[in-house]
């Protein structure tokens, strides 16, 4: 059936059709949106909240301040350290996907 339209159809009824979004359920586009802000408000908060206090602890544990602990200090900032890192992990697979694709070859060998 959609042969049929195409091979009947020219350019710009088809790109009409692409563009019209007539399939689109947009209480479902509404609610998925809704959802996807909430969820993003949700992690950051949460985040924010255990980053700070994370922090916070690391400070208070470090040499001269009040709660002065080696090894809680070390244990946290090596945590952290290794949480920071997993952006730019995320990042350097994104630019060698982005590479190969260019390029058709990987900058690790």
């Amino acid at each position: 059936m959609f042969n049929v339209f195409l091979a009947q159809a020219s350019f710009s009824e088809l790109f009409q059709e692409m563009i019209s979004f007539k399939n689109v359920d947009w209480n479902e586009v509404i609610k998925a949106t809704n959802e996807t802000v909430y969820m993003s408000f949700l992690s950051t908060f949460y985040v924010f909240v255990i980053g700070l206090a994370l922090g916070l602890f690391l400070y208070l544990t470090s040499p001269g301040r009040s709660l002065e602990n080696k090894w809680v200090n070390l244990f946290l900032s090596g945590i952290i350290n290794i949480f920071r890192s997993v952006p730019f992990i995320i990042f350097t697979c994104f630019i060698n996907a982005i590479y190969e694709s260019l390029d058709g070859d990987n900058f690790r060998t």
